[in-house]
This record gives structure tokens, C-alpha cells and sequence, in this order.
């Protein structure tokens, strides 16, 4: 019998295997990757892992359920999605805004091997094995307690053992890549970096910062209401959050680009 969340994850998928994988002990079948059809193409995903969460919520939830959902006037020409994982946020806003340059930036090797598996079907996606920061640097990334969190690599890692994996990655200045990519500010911004909101944000310069129309992104309780009182001198704040989990969702709307 399949549990409460298989169920929703077939419901959605219309995959028996996808919803029994959810469930499946990390990298059991298939060299431990799966695979499911979205958008005539094959999205893959590890067996087991938060890869499949990530899928549902983002991809298969339809319309406003969609965890990076955007109001229809916001028609965004460049989008930079931060912390891109396996993907799926930069498939939702290819298909969404096939007008749209989408440069996804994802530091940890093995999710940007998916990124670049995923992503690679689409044209207007741009992807790099990048941390953004305020400066260039290597920093050291945490990886999540939970095994199963392949999306959890984190600067500020909570609960973390001497046994948690650390990863060194490259960091590169957000306000030089930007430039190197084209200099315009970007329309839509997706940050998702564990914790590491603050610290990417508020480095982008003010002008640049004070033209982008609209964030969306997840919160992990460091320096959160800093973040968000910095970002009210341009931007109309929403949050959502759930009382099942510590994390929480939120964005941004420019207040003088967005009707």
C-alpha cells in the first residue's frame, strides 16, 4: 500500500515507480538514478533522495502549487537561479519564459552533473559549477545530516557531526559574474543557497538590486530579518510558512517595477 505522500507523488507523476522510489533506500535500483518524463523530456533524479521532493514540488505541482510560481505580469527576460541542485527550478523557468536567458549556479560536483543532464534538452539555459558570494574565494560546504538531503550543502550547517562530508568549492563575486554574463540586472531572481541569502544578496549592488522585479526563494534562519528589512527598501515582502517544517519560503516584489 502506498503511503500518504507516495500516493501525492503518483497522483501528480501518474509514475507508480516514481511515488515507490520516493520511498526506496537511497541509490538502490538503476545505478541508484531514476528518471520521469516532464515536458517531453527525462528528467533524472537520485533513487531515494531529496531529488524527488524537489521534482514534485517544483515541477509537478501545477499552477500557483508550484514552489517558484510567478504572478503573470512578471515576464522576465534574464533570470538567475541560485543554488540550482539537479535543476528543476531552471526547467520550470525555461518551459514558463522560453523568451528568458536562465543562468543556474550550483557548486556541489554532483548535483551540477544532473543540472547539466537535465538542463541540456533547453537552449536558454546557461549552467555553472559556481558558490556566488561577495568575493572571490573558496569556501567549505557542509553536507546535510539527513543522507538523504543531496541539496543540503551548506556554510552554516545545524546539527552537523565530524562525520558530515565537507566539500571545498569555488565562490565567485556576484557582481563580476553578473557583468560577465551580460551587466543587466536580471528581472527574476531564485535563491535557494542554505542559508548563504544574506551573504549573496546583499553583496549585488544597490542599482542592480533595486531593478530586479521579482525574488523567490527559501529562508533558512541565518540572518533572515536582516535580510528581509534590507531588501524592504525597494521590495514588498511575502513569506509562507509551514508549521511542519523550520524553513520557510518567501518573496520579493519590486514595488516600483511591478504593478
Amino acid at each position: 500500500m502506498l503511503s500518504k505522500s507516495q500516493f501525492k507523488f503518483w497522483v501528480r507523476s501518474r509514475s507508480l515507480r516514481f511515488a515507490l522510489e520516493s520511498r526506496s533506500p537511497r541509490g538502490t535500483a538503476s545505478g541508484g538514478v531514476g528518471q520521469i518524463q516532464w515536458n517531453g523530456h527525462s528528467v533524472y533524479y537520485r533513487i531515494g533522495t531529496s531529488d524527488q521532493h524537489v521534482i514534485y514540488s517544483v515541477l509537478l505541482k501545477g499552477g500557483k502549487k508550484s514552489e517558484y510560481w510567478i504572478p503573470r505580469p512578471i515576464r522576465p527576460a534574464t533570470i538567475l537561479d541560485i543554488g540550482a541542485n539537479i535543476g528543476a527550478a531552471a526547467l520550470y523557468f525555461a518551459r514558463t519564459y522560453p523568451q528568458a536567458r536562465v543562468f543556474s549556479f550550483e557548486p556541489i560536483a554532483a548535483n551540477y552533473s544532473l543540472l547539466q543532464r537535465n538542463s541540456s534538452p533547453y537552449t536558454n539555459i546557461r549552467a555553472f559549477n559556481l558558490a556566488l558570494g561577495p568575493r572571490d574565494e573558496t569556501i567549505q560546504l557542509i553536507a546535510s545530516p539527513d543522507e538523504r538531503n543531496l541539496g543540503g550543502y551548506s556554510m552554516f550547517q545545524r546539527g552537523a557531526t565530524a562525520e558530515c562530508e565537507r566539500i571545498s568549492v569555488e565562490c565567485r563575486a556576484i557582481a563580476d559574474v553578473l557583468s560577465e554574463i551580460g551587466g543587466k540586472a536580471p528581472d527574476l531572481i531564485k535563491i535557494d543557497t542554505e542559508g548563504a541569502e544574506y551573504r549573496i544578496l546583499t553583496a549585488l549592488p544597490e542599482q542592480t538590486l533595486s531593478q530586479v522585479m521579482w525574488i523567490v526563494g527559501e529562508l533558512h534562519g541565518e540572518n533572515d530579518f536582516e535580510l528581509l528589512h534590507y531588501l524592504s527598501r525597494w521590495f514588498e515582502i511575502g513569506i509562507r510558512k509551514s508549521v511542519e517544517r523550520a524553513l520557510c519560503n518567501f518573496h520579493a516584489r519590486n514595488r516600483n517595477r511591478v504593478p
